[in-house]
């Protein structure tokens, strides 16, 4: 009985340890390029697009979707066809832990987006 005991509370103790070292971040409601919901705020076409994480340059139309909590939501239809959809997650606010964690998962950190 008494192994089951400090079983119990060892199981307690990790579980409440674990929990309280999670991160929790939220994501907001991006929308998609199929069914975005407000308008895009601004939309370019022509020959030389970008897209975080590629040197490439696109062509086609780029339309961009300001939300209102200052995130984006980008939408590259390509003139092939193809589209590309990329959002841009405002991180001012979000903590460093937050941050290591979505880079250690594929994000990628961008100063601005001006360029």
């Amino acid at each position: 009985m008494r192994h089951i005991l400090v079983s119990i509370v060892f199981l307690f103790v990790f579980l409440f340890a674990f929990i309280g070292s999670v991160s929790a971040i939220v994501f907001p409601d991006f929308g998609s390029c199929l069914n975005p919901r407000i308008a895009a705020s601004q939309v370019n076409s022509g020959t030389n697009h970008g897209v975080v994480g590629s040197s490439t340059a696109y062509s086609g139309t780029d339309s961009i979707y300001r939300l209102s909590d200052g995130n984006v939501l980008q939408c590259l239809c390509q003139d092939n066809g193809d589209g590309i959809q990329t959002i841009w997650f405002r991180a001012s606010s979000m903590t460093q832990e937050d941050s290591a964690y979505l880079l250690a998962n594929g994000w990628i950190y961008v100063p601005t987006g001006s360029a």
